[in-house]
């Protein structure tokens, strides 16, 4: 019994009020603003990034440790003063002694070319992270960009589903009205009606965080507009050269390879290469 006044309630008040929650929903203004195509996004992030900079400053400290190993240990002069002219009972110490003494290194068995390889090493990893960086944020905003068009595109077709839904709601109203189907009818239209508009309101809520946190990377002040259109775009399928495939990231792991096999071994002064 509780269900059968359940459903006849819906069937009285729901109707109306979904039906408005509906039009504001999906029938709003387009919000203003300029489109912006994916090679936006990306130019915007990358430049409001941190991440290359602190790859460049890493660059930089790299070059001058590569600069530095190439000259050769500094000399050093050191200067030892003792036995100082006393007062008192230490009146009779006269012989004030000064000591200096001059240092040089003189490298032998590679010493220098390997620190030299070794420093190379670390200014190749430091690149190879540089491109790696940029390629990492240009996944990101791509992924994020795609996402979020997807996500308006879901939005969309769950707009047309409120329409649909609502129309056979409007058919159903008139033949309960008419006394051609029960009451449970018009009930069971009001529930589908709800339904599809939890779905438009939960897809266009989904659209909405994922173009924010696309802005997120340069701080926008507003949510940015997205251009769908490469969504409709066919692509003819090719072959691929899978041995071509180049990825800054694999470049960074055989660089950082590089760099520990070229180890400079301080008793003889000559590369250790590591077994593999």
């Amino acid at each position: 019994m509780s269900l059968k006044i359940l459903g006849l309630a819906l069937a009285m008040v729901s109707p109306a009020a979904l039906a408005q929650e509906g039009v504001g929903l999906c029938d709003r203004p387009a919000e203003p603003g300029a489109v912006l195509s994916l090679t936006q996004a990306v130019e915007l992030a990358a430049a409001a990034d941190l991440r290359p900079g602190v790859a460049d400053a890493s660059i930089a400290a790299a070059r001058t440790e590569q600069a530095i190993a190439a000259l050769r240990p500094a000399d050093t002069v050191s200067l030892e003063i003792e036995d100082f002219p006393g007062i008192g009972l230490a009146s009779e110490i006269d012989n004030l002694q000064v000591t200096g003494q001059f240092s040089r290194v003189w490298e032998r068995g590679g010493k220098r070319d390997a620190r030299t390889a070794l420093a190379r090493r670390g200014v190749d990893v430091a690149e190879t992270a540089r491109l790696a960086a940029q390629t990492e944020i240009l996944t990101e905003v791509e992924t994020l960009y795609v996402e979020a068009a997807l996500a308006e595109r879901r939005a969309l077709l769950a707009c047309e589903r409120v329409e649909t839904v609502r129309s056979l709601q409007s058919a159903v109203d008139r033949r309960v009205e008419a006394a051609r189907d029960p009451l449970l009818a018009g009930a069971r239209a009001s529930t589908d009606l709800a339904v599809a508009i939890a779905d438009a309101r939960r897809e266009d809520q989904d659209a909405q965080n994922l173009k924010a946190a696309l802005g997120s990377y340069w701080n926008a002040a507003e949510t940015p507009q997205l251009n769908p259109e490469f969504l409709d775009r066919r692509l003819a399928p090719r072959a691929y050269d899978f041995s071509a495939i180049k990825s800054p990231e694999l470049d960074r792991l055989e660089a950082e390879r590089l760099r520990a096999s070229a180890q400079i071994c301080p008793s003889s002064g000559i590369l250790r290469q590591k077994a593999a």
